[in-house]
């Protein structure tokens, strides 16, 4: 079973050697680290973690919503502040360490003046409100409250407010501190940090992106020979061999569903019932342009025109050629490991 193989086992890493361990000492787990940890974090996956922490990956660039929410934080606490008719400020310095276990911290958005109260400021689209609760309650999104829990925990905070914009309206909602809660997640988020990042053993491998991200950084060229398998490794690849061919069988029972629904339809548009709606239409024509003989052309027609030019001024430079021309704007792309499987016409003999 893919499962069975253990991180630990793996083979070690000449990128994993030369992590600078002073530096990652430096660092710790923050809210939504925890939440990714768990698996809540829709945006990070406990692989991204583990990478960050031992500083194998660069950052991910800003995206779009990222960008707004951070210009839009200091409104959203403005107006939270004048619903609440309080104060409230940004912490200097933001990232506060809980004051017995060093490694867990928090980002912290902005603190009630006076009121041991913190604040996170949200931004989301108002088709995703359906993720949210009763305005005053807790009803927020798992990763938001794993946020919230793990800010108290650190702080020793009463409360966590979360001030989320949704379009035209902000409602707030409030956290209060669950002792179990917050045991839990201390117990979950030391064993990742003390367990996968201060040993830089990798987290168990699973299907996401994450973790064929963690594989490329750990492992990012070969450096030895193709190797004969030990039996744990042949069982694997069998898996992997038969899910293949799982896959490809259904692949083809799915086009013979597919033909038989439109030989179904014959001359209609589709069909639709209780169960939904399957439709057979005509695309749009696509146009296409072919640049590389437009290229081509345009040289051909500058070298005559050239020629011409010649013909009156001798001393007139020749065009660049074509070809050095697509050269000089010729870049290399980075390689990267391919993974690929060839099977022996006998299956069960060549995995032996």
């Amino acid at each position: 079973m893919a499962e069975a193989v253990a991180s630990k086992d793996v083979q070690r890493s000449a990128v994993l050697e030369q992590v600078d361990m002073e530096r990652v000492l430096r660092r710790g787990l923050g809210g939504t680290d925890v939440a990714a940890i768990l698996g809540l974090n829709p945006w990070k996956t406990p692989h991204d973690v583990w990478l960050d922490k031992l500083g194998l990956s660069e950052p991910p660039p800003q995206t779009e919503a990222a960008k707004w929410g951070l210009l839009l934080e200091p409104i959203i606490a403005q107006q939270y502040a004048e619903r609440l008719g309080v104060r409230v400020r940004q912490p200097q310095p933001r990232f506060v360490r809980h004051p017995d276990h060093r490694w867990a911290l928090g980002a912290l958005d902005y603190v009630v003046e006076g009121a041991a109260v913190g604040l996170d400021c949200k931004v989301t689209r108002p088709e995703y409100g359906y993720l949210w609760g009763e305005e005053g309650t807790d009803e927020v999104p798992d990763d938001v409250l794993v946020q919230a829990q793990w800010y108290l925990f650190i702080t020793g905070y009463r409360r966590w407010d979360v001030a989320v914009l949704m379009g035209y309206r902000m409602p707030v909602y409030q956290v209060q501190p669950d002792p179990d809660l917050q045991q839990m997640l201390f117990e979950r988020a030391r064993e990742f940090w003390h367990e996968f990042v201060l040993t830089k053993t990798m987290p168990p491998v699973d299907y996401s992106r994450g973790a064929r991200a963690m594989l490329q950084a750990v492992y990012p060229r070969e450096r030895g020979a193709v190797r004969a398998a030990t039996q744990d490794e042949a069982r694997l690849a069998l898996a992997y061999r038969d899910l293949e061919r799982q896959i490809k069988a259904l692949e083809r029972e799915r086009e013979r569903y597919r033909n038989l629904l439109c030989a179904a339809i014959g001359n209609d548009a589709g069909l639709q019932g209780d169960w939904g709606r399957i439709t057979w239409k005509m695309t749009r024509g696509r146009t296409t342009t072919d640049w590389e003989a437009v290229a081509r052309t345009l040289a051909a027609d500058l070298g005559a025109y050239a020629e011409r030019l010649r013909a009156l001024d001798p001393q007139a430079p020749a065009p660049e050629p074509l070809d050095a021309l697509a050269q000089r704007h010729t870049s290399q792309a980075a390689g990267y490991r391919r993974f690929l499987a060839t099977w022996s016409k006998d299956g069960e003999e060549g995995a032996r």
